[in-house]
């Protein structure tokens, strides 16, 4: 099974009248390695059924209620700039030369 983004699931269920939110739904997939069942132990071979099933066992109130987080792309680059930025710098810290380096006890 090719794995979903949140965008996907998102726009997926909306399509359906549902709203969902692709983030949660994607994220509680991946922690039992798209995996569902009581022991987690059976694969899941279609995210979309799997949307239909979250559909249909919604109560009521959370099909009127839910609220969708809004997939901003700016942000997402922005974060991923962010990213990059922090590992750029760990880089460049973890680069100096070897007389910088400092050394206790507790390193060894």
């Amino acid at each position: 099974m090719i794995k979903p983004t949140p965008q996907q699931v998102t726009e997926y269920a909306l399509s359906l009248g549902f709203k969902l939110d692709g983030f949660y739904f994607c994220d509680r997939y991946e922690v039992t390695g798209w995996r569902y069942g009581s022991g987690k132990g059976i694969e899941m071979r279609d995210w979309k059924a799997a949307v239909r099933m979250w559909k249909r066992n919604a109560t009521p109130s959370a099909l009127l209620n839910s609220e969708i987080p809004r997939y901003d792309p700016e942000k997402l680059e922005k974060r991923k700039r962010e990213l990059e930025e922090i590992k750029e710098r760990e880089w460049q810290r973890r680069q100096g030369s070897p007389e910088d380096w400092t050394w206790s006890k507790s390193d060894v």
